[in-house]
């Protein structure tokens, strides 16, 4: 289950909250994360975006980080880096993490969009993060009837490998992995 409530002013400024009760098998407990944003238009057409995100853990506050945001936008074709200096594995140990994305947004009809996106994950110590760097896409098509907007999306990776370290024999192993996921959002805005 997942949600979330965003602000937005008309001068740009942005903050929101957003949650979800994480997979069964972490013992992160419920994730909250917090945004604060500002959206800046630099011409016809192009738009520049920096946010501050705070990511919180209930139940693994050694988990909490903090990651930046930097975006820039020209029509329906946006840019976006995202840059986390420290993500923890333990209180002593924690590694870095950049994520580029690639979107598009294809107006098909009036209020009716087909969004297709590309990001790539970079990390300094894929040992730690517990991956390699791998590549995800996501496709939306979206519709907008009044104040509600409906997704139904599906989302992949490409390349995604998780490390294990056995126990006894301290053989380490990269196992292929896939992220396969189908869903549908709602978002009404006020």
């Amino acid at each position: 289950m997942q949600g979330g409530v965003e602000y937005a002013h008309d001068k740009g400024t942005s903050l929101s909250l957003w949650t979800t009760n994480i997979a069964e098998e972490s013992d992160k407990g419920q994730e909250i994360d917090i945004t604060l944003g500002q959206e800046m238009n630099l011409g016809p057409d192009w738009t520049l975006v920096v946010k501050a995100i705070h990511y919180r853990y209930f139940l693994d506050s050694n988990s909490d980080y903090f990651e930046g945001q930097f975006g820039v936008s020209f029509k329906q074709l946006s840019l976006n880096v995202f840059y986390a200096p420290k993500m923890y594995v333990s209180r002593d140990e924690s590694y870095k993490n950049t994520y580029v994305n690639l979107a598009y947004t294809h107006p098909i009809e009036k209020d009716l969009n087909l969004s297709i996106a590309l990001g790539h994950s970079f990390y300094n110590h894929e040992k730690l993060a517990g991956t390699k760097d791998y590549t995800d896409y996501l496709v939306t098509l979206a519709k907008t009837v009044g104040n509600v907007t409906i997704g139904v999306n599906y989302a992949d990776t490409f390349g995604y490998k998780t490390y294990a370290q056995d126990a006894q024999t301290q053989e380490e192993s990269w196992n292929k992995s896939s992220n396969h996921n189908f869903f549908v959002n709602a978002g009404i805005q006020f």
